[in-house]
């Protein structure tokens, strides 16, 4: 029982996620294995992200003016206004969006 409500969650994740930004995962599967990705520039991406990662642990830097805002705020409004835009868009992509 518990498996089929796992089934229904991811399902329904996949279709609100998936579907209201306008892409699926079968496209962008498809679109992927029509051109092959760049082992150098693979490479080199992961490298960036990682020294940038490293330079951010390293020197720890410390911006005196983030002490004056509450992030945790912050960031509970920038994920409820996320879902919002999200149901939105996903409104405007079945009612409303040419077909």
């Amino acid at each position: 029982m518990l498996k089929f409500y796992a089934e229904i969650y991811i399902t329904l994740f996949k279709l609100i996620l998936y579907d209201s930004l306008g892409f699926s995962m079968y496209i962008q599967e498809s679109e992927m294995n029509d051109k092959p990705a760049c082992s150098f520039c693979t490479r080199a991406r992961v490298l960036i992200i990682c020294t940038i990662i490293a330079a951010v642990v390293a020197f720890r830097p410390e911006f005196a003016f983030i002490k004056n805002y509450d992030l945790l705020k912050i960031f509970s409004w920038f994920i409820g206004a996320s879902v919002v835009m999200i149901f939105l868009w996903k409104g405007y992509k079945e009612y409303w969006g040419k077909k």
